[in-house]
Order: structure tokens, then C-alpha cells, then sequence
């Protein structure tokens, strides 16, 4: 009588276990995406057309009138990580025409009075975006036509690419 009992337990218990009922529940996930960071340039780098043969000509990113200007607009408060991206030498008639000593300004307001200086190029460096979401990066280099350096227009392109950094 006892096996029969204990196969009559073990069948009750083993009934239970197939009525016990899962519970679950749901949740909602949410994600809100900011504005993109996005960037403009407002003017080109120029040495202007009085360059000679031998004689180097800077422009100063935080004086310079010619100085290259991009435009950034974000999050407010977000950082935004720059990156800008130079070419060695300008393009033109003849070999390259050798250009360095990039150097980069960058603010929170339209005037270069009050940007701050950066010595290396290209650079990444984290910024934070202000209150109004704006920000300016200015660049500036040195352009170095050799002795032999031909007559003609020489260009090149500057890329500076932001990022937010999620900080």
C-alpha cells in the first residue's frame, strides 16, 4: 500500500505543477534624438593673389581676416568632437605648392577675440556646444611657395567634420 501511495503523491504534486499559471508584464522603451550637429563654412582661407616665389605668408586663425570660419549648431550643452582634416600642399600649375603650421581658433561667439588656440592640425578635440547651441572654429596656415614656384591659382580643400560625444 505504501508504493501506491507514494505514486499517488507524486502524481498530485506533478498535477499542481502543470496548473501553475505564468504572469508576465510590458513595458513601453522610449528614445529622443536630438538636433544633428551640423556645420557650415562661412569663409574660405585665402593668401591672396600677392604671394611670391621663396616668401612664406601666414594667416592667423585668431586675427586673420582671411582666415578660414566654419559655423557649428547643436544640442545645447552636448560636447562635439572636431576634427579637421588639411591638405599638405595646394594644387596648382605646377608641383605642389607646400603649405603648414595649420593652426585652428575656436569659440562661442561670432568674433575671433575670444576663441581659444589649438598649435596642432589636424586635431580632435572636445568641445562644449553653449546655451545657444553655437559654436565657431576659425583655421589658419602658412603658405610656402618655393624659390621656383610658377605663377598661377593654387587650391586645396579643408573638411572639419563634428560629432557629438555623447557626454
Amino acid at each position: 500500500m505504501r508504493p501506491f501511495l507514494l505514486f499517488v503523491a507524486c502524481a498530485a504534486l506533478s498535477a499542481g505543477a502543470g496548473t501553475a499559471r505564468a504572469q508576465s508584464a510590458q513595458i513601453s522603451v522610449q528614445a529622443g534624438l536630438g538636433p544633428q550637429v551640423t556645420v557650415t563654412g562661412q569663409q574660405n582661407l585665402s593668401f591672396g593673389s600677392g604671394l611670391f616665389p621663396g616668401v612664406a605668408r601666414s594667416v592667423d586663425p585668431r586675427t586673420g581676416a582671411t582666415a578660414a570660419r566654419f559655423y557649428l549648431t547643436g544640442a545645447s550643452g552636448d560636447e562635439v568632437s572636431i576634427t579637421v582634416n588639411v591638405p599638405s600642399q595646394l594644387v596648382g600649375p605646377t608641383s605642389g605648392l607646400p603649405i603648414d603650421t595649420w593652426r585652428y581658433c575656436s569659440g562661442f561667439t561670432a568674433t575671433q577675440a575670444n576663441c581659444v588656440l589649438e598649435s596642432t592640425m589636424p586635431f580632435t578635440r572636445t568641445l562644449t556646444v553653449t546655451a545657444t547651441g553655437e559654436m565657431w572654429v576659425w583655421v589658419g596656415a602658412t603658405a610656402r611657395p618655393t624659390a621656383g614656384q610658377r605663377a598661377g591659382t593654387y587650391t586645396g580643400v579643408i573638411e572639419l567634420v563634428a560629432a557629438y560625444t555623447g557626454n
